[in-house]
């Protein structure tokens, strides 16, 4: 197997920033690599579990159980909901900032309390 690692080293088709590592820095890196993300996936597993909890406190009542599939239909929706929510977030503050462009090229028609513009001046509190 070592000498199939060494061959492919050679191998003109591998670019030839590989070529200017030795074996050993390349499985450093690899191993770093791998490190990196195990880490990465202890993270995100941390981050399932904590909110997989989070839902679970959500339907958690002494007069209402709650089936397993009831459970799992909840964290679909509320990832369906939190998706939709920042999406939402995120279009919101696209239009504020096209308001406050288009205000801040169009001063002239945004100019004190009886003014074109009044009432999308009034959405962004635009001064």
């Amino acid at each position: 197997m070592y000498e199939q690692f060494q061959l492919e080293l050679n191998d003109p088709t591998i670019p030839s920033i590989f070529h200017q590592k030795t074996e050993s820095e390349l499985i450093d890196e690899l191993l770093q690599n791998v490190k990196t993300l195990h880490e990465e996936n202890a993270r995100l597993h941390s981050k399932v579990r904590h909110l997989e909890k989070y839902t679970d406190d959500l339907v958690e009542h002494s007069n209402m159980p709650c089936l397993p599939a009831d459970l799992r239909n909840l964290r679909t929706a509320n990832l369906a909901f939190a998706t939709e929510n920042e999406k939402l977030k995120t279009h919101i503050k696209r239009l504020e900032s096209a308001i406050v462009k288009t205000l801040n090229n169009n001063r002239h028609l945004a100019d004190g309390n009886d003014c074109t513009l009044i009432d999308i001046k009034n959405i962004v509190n635009w001064e």
